[in-house]
């Protein structure tokens, strides 16, 4: 009894998983282009991504596209991705707000975080932890407490290291934006 060799066992073709770690390595050396060509190659497979595939996918391709602070090119495919009948989950939406926080877009992350809301999405800690961060960026400390206080409230949670280690982080941005003086 031998066993086949190698080159005659049929190899796997690619999964969303497997797509979605090459995306993000991708993504983290600045090759949003690679990233997006691995989610356009997706149409080409096959058997089609499920639906919750596409997710990750989507979501990988926004998060790539978000560290080079091109939120022009993450909207699209957060639109694009519900034109293929695929939802968003927290995760997506935390994604793409991310994006519009590295392009200074905080109206637009607001208006993303309603939308969320009213889909019935739970925003996650993660998404707050954005949100926190951007609002110190921008210096708006009493806004920044105030979703922290919304966060406790809808998640039910007393607040992680994390959760006041963002938000700690956020406040002394806002205090370095305005010269040092504590408001």
């Amino acid at each position: 009894s031998s066993l086949p060799s190698s080159s005659s066992l049929p190899l796997p073709g690619p999964d969303a998983l497997s797509l979605s770690m090459v995306m993000d390595a991708l993504g983290r050396k600045g090759n949003w282009q690679g990233a997006l060509q691995l989610l356009n190659d997706t149409q080409a497979l096959p058997t089609p991504p499920s639906p919750a595939a596409l997710r990750l996918l989507y979501k990988t391709a926004i998060a790539a596209l978000g560290k080079e602070r091109m939120w022009e090119g993450a909207l699209p495919l957060f639109y694009e991705m519900h034109e293929r009948g695929v939802p968003a989950d927290a995760q997506v939406y935390t994604a793409l707000m991310k994006a519009l926080k590295e392009g200074g877009r905080l109206d637009s992350a607001f208006e993303f975080l309603g939308t969320m809301k009213a889909q019935k999405i739970t925003p996650t800690r993660p998404t707050y932890n954005v949100l926190f961060s951007f609002l110190g960026k921008e210096g708006r400390v009493e806004e920044a407490l105030k979703l922290f206080r919304e966060m406790k409230e809808a998640l039910g949670l007393k607040g992680s290291p994390y959760d006041y280690g963002t938000l700690i982080s956020a406040c002394g941005k806002a205090v370095m934006r305005c010269g040092g003086v504590e408001g």
